[in-house]
């Protein structure tokens, strides 16, 4: 009769067992922003004839918040204005409130209108010459002007032009 190793065969089927334990877990995790839902926008695609295209061209300037609605048209007060910076037709600078300004890459989906603003995606409602609308896909609008100078930059600027 042969005599088998137990002690090696439990040690290596316990050791499968933890390799598989903890690459189902590292596979199922997800990088997220902060603050957020995941959002799975392979559900939101809409057909191709109901899209209108917008382009990149159109929002190259400075866009700054002046009002957020729910999709149920009710107002919601903010702090955190949203300030977007389009640079070129593919760089931007983002600015939410007092955080920090972030630059990134700047992009529409012309399959669903969806804007991708450094690390913001938003799906484009409406764009005017003055007027931007963007939803945010948690169920926010944003209304945007655009604007020559953003809110922030007229701070202590002195009359006399002296710092």
């Amino acid at each position: 009769m042969m005599k088998t190793n137990t002690s090696f065969t439990r040690k290596t089927a316990a050791l499968l067992c933890l390799c598989s334990l903890i690459s189902t877990c590292l596979f199922s995790q997800r990088v997220k922003r902060k603050g957020t839902e995941p959002i799975d926008i392979s559900k939101q695609k809409r057909s191709g004839a109901n899209v209108k295209a917008f382009t990149m061209a159109q929002l190259v300037g400075k866009w700054q918040e002046i009002a957020r609605d729910s999709k149920t048209n009710i107002t919601i007060s903010f702090t955190d204005t949203i300030f977007l910076n389009f640079v070129d037709n593919n760089t931007v600078f983002t600015k939410q409130g007092n955080e920090t300004s972030m630059k990134g890459e700047a992009a529409i989906d012309g399959s669903t209108n969806e804007l991708i603003a450094a690390a913001d995606v938003y799906t484009i409602v409406s764009v005017t010459d003055s007027v931007l609308v963007l939803d945010n896909q948690e169920k926010i609008l944003h209304t945007l002007k655009k604007t020559n100078q953003f809110l922030y930059e007229t701070f202590d600027k002195r009359k006399d032009g002296q710092h």
